[in-house]
């Protein structure tokens, strides 16, 4: 009998990509090509300020919690201090050079907007900080349901911000406030906390940044190269581009549930497999090859159709900035599921170098086909990248392999 949380978990991620579908539908219908840019814009410059300022404490604080639930609160108040005093740092400094550096060289439709990332920027990173802890707690199912809590509330913002007839700045709005009220809610789920338990933990805040430092840069970069040529389109286009852009990366973003699904569950087998690591991983690259080679195939045969139906006619250039991109969510696919491989086998620091490479190939490209290009270039400079990420993982985790057969020989 499949455990109830499996289901749940299953659940919400299936309600999440439906709702994420919805809201791109609506913000799109809504805003038009240009403002569904600049909105997709600014919400990923708002993500972007929550990697950066998250050092790796996500991972920690589930990994902590879990061992001694007795500092929850103690991870609970540091994740409070980090989302204000280092989320708003990180605000300003990536805001910062969004608008005064190489980033921002074309004029569009945001001016003073991107400051709304500063409010939906560091309520993320809260509701993602804490949202750890409640793993690590096994409080899976109200983990489930805050995310379904979130998800629903931004898109009943976006709903009444459509009715009132709101402009760009309502979207933004609407975006903030779910995402601080989501915040707000979790925060007294675990808590309540006292005015002398808000001391900032020094000590447990070092622990964290030191076990997760290495998981953090690979998140990162992973991060980086997933969503920055969205900064390179802003670079040398307008926000049409980049609404273009932003209707295939929704494509490519549902797509990719369905590898990091498989991942989260293979990780634990790959862990216990020992010798027979490598014949697991195998059957799994096997078998997401199947799965993804279909999806991608269904997805291209019908991408025009679903687009034009769903998103209207001046959205069409972004069919082929999807059919694009799609090669790279193959190999994003199988990227997955050997970095579990290579995970399993002792977290290497050769796989940052790997991650650093595939984000220079992306910014290198990116320079060459997205001035002429536009949104088709950045798809194709992304698909290349992963390629290449996917080459040298491959390659990595073969040599992992070799040096275990290696070993159980020596033995």
């Amino acid at each position: 009998m499949i455990n109830k949380n499996v289901l749940l978990t299953l659940f919400t991620r299936i309600f999440i990509i439906i709702s994420g579908l919805a809201t791109s539908i609506l913000s799109a219908r809504y805003l038009g090509v240009e403002g569904r840019g600049s909105y997709f814009f600014i919400i990923t410059l708002a993500a972007t300020i929550s990697q950066f300022a998250n050092l790796g404490l996500g991972s920690s604080n589930t990994y902590y919690v879990a061992r001694n639930e007795s500092i929850s609160k103690k991870l609970i108040v540091n994740s409070l201090w980090v989302s204000v005093i280092i989320g708003l740092l990180a605000s300003v400094i990536v805001i910062s050079l969004n608008q005064h550096s190489f980033l921002n060289q074309k004029t569009n439709v945001r001016g003073s907007l991107v400051w709304y990332a500063m409010i939906i920027g560091p309520s993320i990173l809260f509701y993602m900080l804490a949202s750890n802890i409640l793993i690590g707690l096994n409080r899976i199912a109200t983990f489930n349901l805050y995310q379904i809590f979130y998800t629903l509330l931004g898109l009943l913002f976006i709903c009444i911000n459509i009715y009132v007839g709101a402009s760009l700045k309502g979207f933004l709005i609407a975006s903030g406030l779910s995402a601080a009220i989501t915040a707000i809610f979790l925060l007294f789920s675990l808590g309540p906390l006292k005015l002398s338990e808000l001391k900032f933990d020094v000590l447990i805040f070092t622990k964290g940044i030191s076990f997760a430092f290495k998981a953090y840069l690979i998140t990162l970069l992973g991060f980086l190269l997933l969503r920055v040529s969205i900064f390179l389109i802003t670079s040398y286009h307008s926000d049409i581009e980049l609404g273009y852009f932003s209707i295939a990366t929704q494509i490519f973003d549902s797509l990719s549930i369905i590898p990091t699904s498989i991942a989260l569950v293979l990780f634990p087998q790959l862990v216990k497999a020992g010798s027979k690591r490598w014949d697991d991983l195998k059957k799994n690259i096997f078998l997401i090859s199947l799965i993804m080679f279909a999806a991608i195939f269904i997805t291209a045969l019908f991408c025009k159709w679903f687009i034009q139906t769903l998103f209207g006619e001046e959205f069409i250039p972004s069919v082929y900035v999807t059919y694009y991109l799609l090669p790279g969510v193959l190999f994003y696919s199988l990227i997955t599921v050997l970095s579990q491989f290579i995970a399993a086998d002792g977290m290497p620091y050769q796989i940052v170098i790997i991650w650093v490479i595939g984000l220079t190939t992306v910014l290198v490209l990116g320079y060459l086909y997205i001035p002429g290009q536009g949104a088709v270039g950045a798809a194709l400079a992304q698909s290349i990248a992963y390629f290449v990420t996917f080459t040298l993982m491959f390659g990595l985790a073969l040599s992992r392999r070799r040096n275990t057969i290696q070993n159980l020989i020596e033995k």
